[in-house]
């Protein structure tokens, strides 16, 4: 096996790092290597794929790329992540869930670069010794080797997913993923039917405003702010609404993939949603704990003493939360750990009554999303009987999912 392995001691913590590339043949990395350089030449690249959001896709360095072997790429990247990790795990050691505990990563070649690393405990032999990732070559080609050749390496992007995909796992192997264990199931015979299927992409949704928002929260620990972004809000409201009007399962997949999942890389996607509801939680125990925290609008930096939130939401511009202390981080993702998707939007409400923030600017309620659902589910009901009648055939009954 082409297998690359280290481990480090911290007290009473055993890390490691296991690389494997037996599925990524030079000739992969090849490919990949080319794509990236045809990138950084401006060739065979759409205008849409050069507008994406660079945060999380390929940058431009404006520098010639200098060639690099296979063997240099694997050392190199298999160097630089293994310090990487071994660093962010002396300060997150509440992810790891066990003492003897290990990170495995499956390079490949991932195709238009549809993704670069991710963690999947219905699929992936992770257990809680071993957190068991698919990573891409092309990924590890332009995030690590080469901004490491360049002199442009910056680990905090890099910390901020390794750390929501961590939050994951822990939540896998904890039992903390609600949506696997507990409702998967009833979802499926609710949404069984053709003209029923979309209400599996809204549910998706709602559920991924506590795994993915709690993941992205906890990605953010280290960020110096959190961005709010109302226009987001809006923009998410409006398309769980649009989605519940697309009947044909063609339609609403890819509208909910491409509006509120992961091909929306805007702050109107789900997951941006679920982490400023984590963030609205946090600065409610801000507030319990008198622990001010401070707001930036339009550069300008104010302190949370006395500042009324939802006019400032009311206004529509882009704000900035920081200096939230160390401790209410953590407090926050241990309030929202145990939470089911419900119980994390009633918290997230609970929230919002204590900071006088108003249910129009609020990123999700229960009866808002109830609403959306028992409106979808009437609209169903009403072809359902006409298609039955047509037929001659006994009307039958859908109801909303139960909480």
């Amino acid at each position: 096996m082409d297998t690359y392995e280290v481990h480090e001691q911290d007290g009473e913590y055993r890390f490691g790092v296991i690389f494997l590339f037996d599925e990524y043949t030079k000739s992969a990395f090849k490919k990949d290597l080319q794509e990236i350089i045809d990138y950084q030449s401006h060739k065979g690249f759409s205008e849409d794929k050069e507008t994406r959001n660079k945060e999380i896709d390929l940058k431009f360095y404006n520098q010639k790329i200098p060639e690099i072997s296979y063997d240099f790429f694997k050392q190199k990247s298999f160097e630089i992540f293994s310090k990487f990790f071994f660093y962010m795990m002396k300060n997150n050691k509440s992810l790891a869930t066990s003492t003897e505990f290990n990170i495995q990563f499956k390079v490949t070649r991932i195709p238009n670069r549809d993704s670069y690393f991710y963690y999947d405990q219905d699929n992936l032999p992770s257990d809680e010794e071993n957190a068991c990732f698919i990573m891409s070559g092309s990924w590890l080609i332009h995030a690590l080797v080469l901004p490491s050749v360049l002199g442009k390496s910056d680990f905090s992007l890099i910390q901020r997913y390794m750390l929501h995909e961590l939050t994951h796992h822990y939540d896998g192997i904890t039992k903390n993923l609600k949506w696997g264990n507990q409702y998967e199931s009833k979802i499926r015979k609710f949404y069984r039917k053709k003209s029923a299927y979309f209400l599996n992409c809204l549910y998706t949704s709602l559920f991924n405003l506590r795994e993915e928002g709690l993941a992205d929260f906890i990605g953010r620990k280290n960020s110096p702010a959190i961005d709010i972004k109302m226009d987001g809000v809006k923009k998410y409201n409006a398309n769980l609404l649009k989605l519940s009007t697309l009947t044909k399962r063609s339609e609403s997949e890819p509208f909910y993939f491409n509006e509120l999942s992961t091909g929306n890389l805007t702050p109107s996607n789900e997951y941006t949603m679920g982490r400023n509801m984590c963030l609205t939680i946090a600065m409610t125990l801000c507030k319990q704990m008198n622990k001010p925290y401070f707001i930036i609008i339009s550069g300008e930096k104010i302190s949370s003493k006395g500042i009324n939130l939802n006019n400032l939401l009311s206004k529509d511009r882009p704000i900035y939360i920081s200096d939230i202390d160390a401790k209410i981080f953590d407090a926050t993702i241990e309030r929202v750990r145990p939470l089911a998707h419900y119980q994390f939007v009633h918290e997230y409400e609970k929230a919002c009554d204590e900071l006088g923030i108003k249910d129009e600017n609020r990123i999700m309620t229960r009866r808002r999303f109830y609403r959306i659902v028992s409106d979808a589910v009437a609209r169903i009901k009403k072809e359902k009987i006409a298609r039955l009648k047509r037929y001659k055939y006994a009307e039958l009954d859908l109801k909303p999912l139960e909480s």
